[in-house]
Protein backbone atom coordinates (compact mmCIF):
# COMPACT_ATOMS: atom_id res chain seq x y z
CA UNK A 1 0.00 0.00 0.00
CA UNK A 2 2.93 2.35 1.01
CA UNK A 3 3.98 2.43 -3.03
CA UNK A 4 0.58 3.19 -4.02
CA UNK A 5 0.59 6.24 -1.76
CA UNK A 6 3.73 7.33 -2.87
CA UNK A 7 2.64 7.13 -6.68
CA UNK A 8 0.05 9.03 -6.09
CA UNK A 9 1.36 11.81 -4.07
CA UNK A 10 2.72 13.93 -6.91
CA UNK A 11 -0.48 13.59 -8.05
CA UNK A 12 -2.12 15.46 -5.35
CA UNK A 13 0.23 18.10 -5.47
CA UNK A 14 -0.18 19.05 -8.57
CA UNK A 15 -3.54 18.74 -8.60
CA UNK A 16 -3.41 21.00 -5.16
CA UNK A 17 -1.39 23.86 -7.52
CA UNK A 18 -3.83 23.62 -10.37
CA UNK A 19 -6.69 24.20 -7.77
CA UNK A 20 -4.56 27.53 -6.42
CA UNK A 21 -3.91 29.12 -10.00
CA UNK A 22 -7.54 28.32 -11.01
CA UNK A 23 -7.99 29.60 -7.55
CA UNK A 24 -5.75 32.82 -7.81
CA UNK A 25 -7.99 33.60 -11.44
CA UNK A 26 -4.70 33.37 -13.26
CA UNK A 27 -5.45 31.31 -16.01
CA UNK A 28 -8.10 33.23 -16.49
CA UNK A 29 -6.31 36.10 -16.34
CA UNK A 30 -3.49 35.26 -19.36
CA UNK A 31 -6.24 34.20 -21.57
CA UNK A 32 -7.89 37.71 -21.04
CA UNK A 33 -4.66 39.28 -21.68
CA UNK A 34 -4.05 36.96 -24.63
CA UNK A 35 -7.01 37.41 -26.24
CA UNK A 36 -6.38 41.29 -25.62
CA UNK A 37 -3.34 40.79 -27.10
CA UNK A 38 -4.32 38.68 -29.86
CA UNK A 39 -1.64 36.25 -29.08
CA UNK A 40 -1.90 32.45 -28.03
CA UNK A 41 -1.40 32.14 -23.87
CA UNK A 42 1.57 30.59 -23.29
CA UNK A 43 3.18 34.16 -24.65
CA UNK A 44 1.74 35.49 -21.89
CA UNK A 45 2.95 32.62 -19.18
CA UNK A 46 3.21 29.08 -19.69
CA UNK A 47 1.58 26.17 -18.01
CA UNK A 48 4.77 25.48 -15.86
CA UNK A 49 5.06 28.93 -14.85
CA UNK A 50 1.18 29.41 -13.25
CA UNK A 51 2.03 26.16 -11.83
CA UNK A 52 5.30 28.06 -10.16
CA UNK A 53 3.69 30.85 -9.58
CA UNK A 54 1.10 28.86 -7.54
CA UNK A 55 3.47 27.23 -5.34
CA UNK A 56 5.54 30.68 -4.57
CA UNK A 57 2.58 32.48 -4.20
CA UNK A 58 4.59 35.88 -5.08
CA UNK A 59 3.68 38.75 -3.12
CA UNK A 60 5.96 41.49 -4.79
CA UNK A 61 7.31 41.97 -7.71
CA UNK A 62 11.07 40.91 -6.61
CA UNK A 63 9.47 37.15 -5.87
CA UNK A 64 7.29 37.49 -8.79
CA UNK A 65 11.16 37.70 -10.47
CA UNK A 66 11.45 34.68 -8.85
CA UNK A 67 8.85 32.32 -10.44
CA UNK A 68 10.55 30.18 -13.61
CA UNK A 69 9.61 32.10 -16.88
CA UNK A 70 9.04 35.33 -15.52
CA UNK A 71 11.68 37.52 -16.70
CA UNK A 72 12.00 41.26 -16.10
CA UNK A 73 9.93 42.26 -19.45
CA UNK A 74 7.22 39.47 -18.85
CA UNK A 75 7.21 41.39 -14.55
CA UNK A 76 6.89 44.84 -16.41
CA UNK A 77 4.15 44.18 -18.50
CA UNK A 78 1.95 41.49 -16.56
CA UNK A 79 3.69 41.10 -13.33
CA UNK A 80 1.18 43.69 -11.56
CA UNK A 81 -1.99 41.81 -12.76
CA UNK A 82 -1.19 38.79 -11.86
CA UNK A 83 -0.05 40.28 -8.34
CA UNK A 84 -3.20 41.48 -7.99
CA UNK A 85 -4.58 38.48 -8.50
CA UNK A 86 -2.60 36.89 -6.16
CA UNK A 87 -3.53 38.81 -3.69
CA UNK A 88 -7.20 39.13 -4.14
CA UNK A 89 -7.36 35.77 -3.52
CA UNK A 90 -5.39 35.77 -0.22
CA UNK A 91 -7.32 37.98 0.99
CA UNK A 92 -10.95 36.78 0.56
CA UNK A 93 -9.61 33.82 2.37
Amino acid sequence: MENRTEEIAPEIGIFRLKLRYKAYGTRALRAELARHESVPAYVIFSNATLTDMAEKAPRSMEELLEVSGVGAKKAARYGRAFLQAIENYENER
